[in-house]
């Protein structure tokens, strides 16, 4: 099971995660005069879209198929491995995310919703914590299943808009160089 040192701390991470999510979003409307216009995104503009909701469709999948695979191989060592990854990951994610708001892939949200709020957050964008999330569940599945889900899945935030290329692209490098250092 969960070691349970890591309740505080998701605790922290996740209130971190809400702060970043509201101050991104009101300093972006402030202070950039298009906050809800897109930049330029070389593979947003050749990939088909698709609806912006299936990337968190994939995510919830991948969670289900990654609880399921750790109930039926017995793999707890490795969730507290991987974690502390993505705790560590989440734990400094805030402070990226800040440094630089770019304007919203995604249209303003107009339909405030628990949903629409935390998990179509606008401006919170360097790096990507879906991608996070991604590689986490890949790296536990692990072969190539978890290589699917943790590199392939994460392509679907930027063909959906949720993301630009550079937030996945990002993440990816940052989870896996967090989670060498941590494993070295």
């Amino acid at each position: 099971m969960i070691d349970s040192i890591y309740f505080p701390w998701i605790f922290v991470v996740a209130s971190l995660h809400i702060w970043c999510v509201k101050y991104t979003k009101s300093r972006a409307e402030k202070y950039l005069r298009y906050p809800y216009e897109p930049l330029p995104d070389i593979l947003q503009e050749i990939l088909p879209t698709i609806d912006i909701r299936i990337p968190d469709k994939l995510l919830f999948i991948s969670f289900l198929y990654t609880i399921v695979d750790v109930s039926l191989r017995d793999k707890y060592t490795i969730i507290n491995e991987e974690l502390l990854s993505l705790l560590c990951i989440f734990s400094i994610r805030p402070f990226f995310c800040c440094l630089t708001i770019l304007p919203a892939c995604i249209p303003k949200n107009n339909e405030p919703s628990f949903y629409n709020d935390i998990f179509l957050s606008s401006h919170d964008l360097v790096f990507s914590g879906h991608t996070c999330f991604f590689i986490f569940m890949g790296k536990i599945i692990n072969g190539s299943i978890g290589y699917i889900i943790g590199y392939i899945l994460p392509l679907s935030l930027i063909i959906s808009k949720v993301h630009y290329s550079i937030d996945v692209f990002i993440s990816m490098i940052m989870y896996n160089y967090i989670n060498l250092l941590i494993n070295n």
